[in-house]
């Protein structure tokens, strides 16, 4: 049985993983993975320069391929910066300049606008979305009424990770953790409200498993928005382990959170692996923020100064194609054809993947 070709993408603050797997001589349209986290600094990663925290997955990313280093999103704040991404055009076109946090049970995402999600299923991609929306709660506004044909996650811009109670978890501010979710962050499957116990990265990580084994011989597009490492900052023993060494609480359980996304790319390639999907292209991009390490960057979220807020690192990946890993300085965006790998749209591009964009979207 052929397979379909496939891309994987990191993203928002982690990044945006792109990713071409395998080969279809009779369909060279790729699958899409994006992979976007939150609030994750520019300089908490290895491949960055990063030492504290360990991310022997993502830095691998930019060791088997292209690291675009000048990458940039247009908005420095959670969902007008998504709101960039699943349309592709600048959020002030469409009235998404600000976050909507405390607004969004009644706005979101203009409905004017087509999402990536339209396209590629209008396409014959089968579509999902896995972890945070923030793009309205609405059902008009739902990931499902946006082109997506599954949901797992919260709607709203954030949620606790797990019962603070539980055996195990260290929270911070200390005996301040969360302990139960409410209606306005619940987690949803579907249209439905549903409650998680387990750490919400590894149910993350565990439903994007699950979607990949299922379309294994399909084109899809899955859509990967952990809220790691969005405060509140918590993490399991598992993770919490790996940094014993650290004394100050936050640092300590902030770097957990992130072994725990490192491993969530992890699982993802292995997938990717295991069911002969694994020629990948993968770009990435990311942002610092409250607890986050800026580097030489000035600011962080909400900051346009010195581009702490706004600038991400793309990390396009050809595995299997051969060809040192390299770095280049030119500057991209979120709709730029080089975040996808370096060419103009085409068959095997991102941006028209059997699709166009509304002529009426600049």
């Amino acid at each position: 049985m052929l397979r379909p070709a496939t891309s994987l993408l990191p993203a928002t603050a982690l990044a945006a993983l792109l990713a071409s797997c395998g080969t279809a001589p009779a369909d060279e349209r790729p699958n899409l993975i994006v992979m976007m986290a939150d609030d994750l600094g520019w300089g908490d990663i290895g491949a960055n320069g990063g030492t504290t925290i360990q991310t022997p997955h993502i830095d691998a990313l930019a060791a088997e391929g292209v690291l675009l280093t000048d990458g940039y999103v247009s908005a420095a704040v959670c969902s007008p910066s998504r709101a960039g991404l699943y349309t592709g055009r600048y959020q002030q076109r469409h009235g998404f300049e600000f976050n909507v946090a405390g607004r969004d049970t009644e706005i979101g995402l203009a409905l004017a606008e087509t999402t990536l999600a339209d396209m590629l299923k209008a396409a014959g991609y089968a579509t999902g979305l896995i972890g945070k929306w923030h793009q309205g709660k609405a059902r008009a506004y739902h990931p499902l009424s946006r082109g997506f044909d599954e949901y797992y996650g919260m709607l709203a811009g954030g949620s606790l990770y797990i019962d603070s109670r539980a055996e195990g978890v260290e929270s911070w501010p200390p005996g301040n953790g969360p302990t139960r979710r409410t209606e306005a962050n619940a987690i949803f499957d579907g249209f439905e409200q549903v409650e998680v116990d387990e750490y919400i990265t590894d149910a993350f990580r565990a439903k994007a498993v699950d979607f990949i084994e299922r379309h294994r011989d399909e084109r899809f597009f899955l859509m990967l928005t952990p809220n790691a490492p969005h405060t509140p900052l918590q993490a399991t023993q598992e993770y919490l382990d790996r940094y014993r060494h650290l004394e100050r609480a936050s640092e300590r359980i902030y770097a957990a959170m992130v072994a725990a996304l490192d491993d969530y790319v992890g699982a993802v390639t292995a997938k990717l692996r295991e069911t002969g999907l694994e020629d990948v292209n993968i770009p990435r991009r990311r942002a610092a923020g409250r607890f986050r390490r800026s580097a030489s960057l000035a600011g962080g979220e909400r900051d346009r100064f010195s581009c702490g807020g706004c600038r991400r690192d793309w990390r396009p990946v050809r595995r299997g194609r051969g060809g040192p890993a390299e770095a280049r300085s030119t500057p991209v965006a979120e709709r730029h054809p080089a975040a996808t790998g370096g060419t103009p749209p085409g068959p095997g591009a991102v941006g028209r993947p059997g699709g166009r964009k509304p002529p009426d979207r600049p």
